[in-house]
């Protein structure tokens, strides 16, 4: 596998008739700490639109694409997107999972290639969807850094899915910055990291304020795993309680300084 492959994010492809359907799993997914290229948010103004797209395909280690009845009988750029994935696909050992089929509505995909895939439905249950999905990739995922699967069952906690989730998206992001080759790279990998944290919003689920996330994340990086948040609280800020507030405050403020100029 390509050493700039991104480990865990899906490009996702779907015809502009579905953009509105494609919009709602890209908030779905993303709020679940999945990792989306989405171009109407990875799309910068004034990029070759060619080229970002055909790299987003070759480094994203999932291809989800959106089926329906509108997206099978049209011909144009979605097309386009699926014969670079089929491309990739031929890449992959005969039993990896690459790319994936999504079906929207009860469309009836006649590409071989397609038809011979175990297809996820969005009905008439979209959270069944979303469910299968999330199962699908972390699995995946924990398969590929030879892990144990860290989702066994759909049938858990948010709570318990959104920590199992930010394992496998913390695993890949030490992955990008122990391979980053130079100083820039490694400072676009951390930027990475602290932006899908910003936009997944796991401190509101761990009920953390912002600096002591960015510690939390901190000593996981430098400890290049992941560590129970629950465990981490009662171990780490324990002994900080009887502090006065401004020294708390120099203590988390240069974690935060340490976490930024860190590698």
């Amino acid at each position: 596998m390509e050493k700039t492959q991104n480990s865990s994010k899906i490009f996702l492809s779907y015809a502009s008739e579905d953009e509105d359907i494609a919009t709602k799993l890209y908030n779905d997914l993303t709020q679940l700490g999945i990792r989306i290229w989405f171009d109407k948010h990875d799309l910068l103004g004034g990029g070759d639109i060619e080229f970002i797209i055909s790299n987003a395909i070759r480094e994203c280690r999932f291809f989800l694409t959106l089926l329906s009845q509108r997206s099978l009988t049209k011909t144009g750029y979605f097309q386009k997107e699926l014969a670079r994935a089929f491309t990739k696909l031929d890449t992959f050992p005969a039993n990896s999972i690459y790319l994936i089929p999504v079906r929207l509505d009860e469309c009836n995909p006649q590409d071989e290639r397609i038809r011979g895939k175990s297809w996820i439905n969005m009905f008439p249950l979209w959270s069944n969807g979303i469910d299968k999905i999330v199962k699908t990739i972390s699995t995946v995922v924990s398969i590929d850094n030879n892990t144990t699967p860290i989702i066994t069952s759909t049938n858990i906690d948010k709570r318990s899915l959104i920590l199992q989730i930010l394992k496998a998206a913390l695993l890949s992001y030490f992955e990008e910055i122990r391979n980053a080759d130079t100083k820039n790279n490694r400072d676009q990998a951390i930027s990475n990291l602290m932006n899908y944290l910003e936009k997944a919003n796991f401190k509101v689920t761990f009920k953390m304020s912002d600096i002591v996330f960015m510690i939390f994340i901190d000593d996981c990086v430098k400890s290049s795993n992941f560590i129970d948040p629950d465990l981490w609280i009662t171990e780490r800020i324990k002994d900080m309680g009887d502090l006065p507030k401004s020294h708390q405050q120099v203590i988390f403020s240069f974690a935060v300084d340490r976490f930024l100029t860190m590698i």
